[in-house]
């Protein structure tokens, strides 16, 4: 039967098993805090900012392209204002392709024939109805006079035209400037958000990797704890069954000892009474042999003497 001690020693063995059992799976991370929560969220925050969907909603290149205005028109993007500007090219004039100056052209010939028609009549009526030099140079001088002004048109309709160029590269130059700020402006924001979420991000999982590390080396600790707690309560437990064993094996012993003493001791007197009694008997065998020869000798010896000499002894002794 077990000792108190040992029963003592089995309960806390059993409670300190029972607590190192808690232990017994791989650690598991319990998010008390809400660390780990708190670095997912700020993770899908990034992901979904640095996402095609997340630049498109933060307005991210929004003008690089074709984009919508508040008035459901499409506009021309960075991109396309840049290909205008490069495509405008250098400035040239070909006043056979402008229809101003074609109409004015047109104008003034028409203009400058009428003149010069009218003025040969005014000269040939001035010198009586014939055609003179005169009247032809007049008539020419008038002629030239629109053609004058016609050059004069030209220059007006090439400077007009280089205006217009102008003018356009202004106006390309100027939407592709200010299409640009806002889409840098645009992207300036985006690039703040995304920065800031990058750092909380990196916040919020250092957050979670210090706790993390801090409650798995405290589980570690607990566990390490536990199973000195179990080997110590184990050693003993079975120190203490040892020594009821021993003390078991001790009394079986002492007794088994008594009696094989006492069986022996008995074994031993009967023995040493049997061994005296046959000891006597073969002393009082031995002692009645001893006489019967010592009387049948003597017998013999006195007949040899008074008659039978040495061949009667012999033959009396065979």
């Amino acid at each position: 039967m077990a000792s108190q001690a040992t029963k003592d020693a089995k309960k806390a063995m059993n409670t300190a098993k029972a607590n190192l059992d808690k232990y017994s799976g791989s650690f598991s991370y319990n998010d008390t805090n809400g660390l780990k929560n708190a670095y997912n969220k700020s993770s899908s925050n990034y992901n979904y900012l640095t996402s095609e969907a997340g630049k498109k909603a933060n307005g991210y290149n929004k003008y690089m392209n074709s984009w919508k205005g508040s008035d459901g028109k499409t506009y021309d993007g960075v991109n396309q204002l840049f290909e205008q500007v490069m495509n405008n090219g250098d400035f040239s004039y070909d006043s056979s392709k402008d229809k101003l100056f074609q109409m004015y052209k047109t104008q003034y010939n028409v203009k400058g024939q009428n003149a010069m028609q009218n003025q040969m009549g005014i000269a040939a009526a001035n010198s009586g109805g014939y055609n003179s030099s005169y009247a032809q140079t007049s008539a020419q001088d008038t002629y030239q006079t629109y053609m004058d002004e016609l050059a004069q048109k030209a220059t007006e309709t090439y400077q007009a035209a280089y205006d217009r160029y102008n003018d356009k590269s202004d106006q390309l130059n100027n939407r592709l400037s200010v299409l640009s700020n806002m889409n840098n402006t645009n992207n300036e924001a985006y690039n703040t958000k995304v920065n800031q979420a990058a750092t909380d991000r990196q916040f919020a999982y250092s957050a979670y990797r210090d706790d993390y590390n801090s409650a798995q080396t405290q589980y570690n600790t607990d566990r390490n704890y536990a199973q000195t707690q179990y080997s110590n309560a184990l050693n003993n437990y079975n120190t203490n069954r040892t020594y009821d064993q021993t003390e078991k094996w001790n009394t079986k012993t002492f007794n088994q000892t008594e009696r094989w003493n006492e069986k022996n001791a008995a074994q031993t007197e009967r023995w040493n009474e049997k061994n005296a009694a046959q000891t006597e008997r073969w002393n009082i065998k031995t002692f009645n042999q001893t006489n019967y020869w010592n009387r049948k000798n003597n017998a013999l010896q006195r007949k040899a003497y008074t008659g039978g000499g040495l061949g009667g002894l012999l033959s009396g002794l065979f």
